[in-house]
């Protein structure tokens, strides 16, 4: 079975994902430079209008560090983050709204982050 699918896999990024709410684990979280993986991602070609696996469970453990000031701002130090949020808003999960527009509205209600928001 390969990594992108592993029910392994799932559960790490669904703890992160619980963590990323700690403003510890969220400074962790911006230390190790681990949401320069996110930018790695592949969008997906052709017909397909659905996200990866690994994309959805990126785009959670974003949505649940965009909660909170400092993790708004890790999210927007990421060099071609906001492009790639844009880029994934295009297309559908299987059973979620667009979870890369929530991410943006919530990175909105940042007073720091609305002109570089805006400048996209």
């Amino acid at each position: 079975m390969p990594l992108e699918n592993s029910s392994v896999q799932q559960m790490v990024f669904l703890l992160l994902s619980n963590l990323a709410l700690s403003h510890d684990c969220r400074g962790a979280i911006q230390k190790s430079n681990f949401l320069q993986n996110f930018l790695c991602l592949t969008l997906p070609k052709g017909g397909s209008k659905r996200l990866s696996h690994p994309a959805a469970l990126w785009l959670r453990l974003l949505l649940s560090l965009s909660l909170g000031e400092d993790g708004q701002q890790m999210i927007l130090r990421l060099d071609g983050g906001l492009d790639l949020l844009a880029e994934m808003s295009q297309f559908r999960l299987k059973s979620s709204p667009s979870v890369a527009l929530l991410i943006v509205h919530n990175l909105c209600f940042s007073p720091a982050s609305k002109p570089r928001i805006l400048a996209h």
